[in-house]
């Protein structure tokens, strides 16, 4: 319908795409550190954030998340690749 069902705000700068996990119950975001957040699809409450991951704020780029084969993947405005663990966000995400 195109009705607003909720908003939410977080601590990320510069907030790129969004993304929803396959399942369709959980909307990522990434900031211009490569920071994510987690929010939750039903009411938009904010399941986490994950710390800083680039060192580029302010490159031009926007930081993006997607899933691929059931990985969360993350472009940071840096330019890195990595795959953070949703069910451990502050673990050190794996380089792509």
């Amino acid at each position: 319908t195109g009705a607003r069902l909720w908003q939410s705000h977080t601590t990320l700068e510069t907030p790129g795409q969004v993304s929803v996990d396959p399942n369709g119950r959980t909307v990522y975001l990434a900031g211009g550190s490569g920071r994510v957040a987690a929010l939750d699809t039903a009411r938009g409450t904010l399941l986490w954030e994950s710390a800083a991951r680039a060192e580029v704020l302010d490159s031009g780029l926007l930081p993006t998340v997607w899933f691929d084969k059931g990985a969360l993947v993350l472009a940071a405005s840096d330019g890195k690749l990595c795959t953070p663990d949703p069910a451990h966000p502050d673990r050190k995400p794996v380089p792509g």
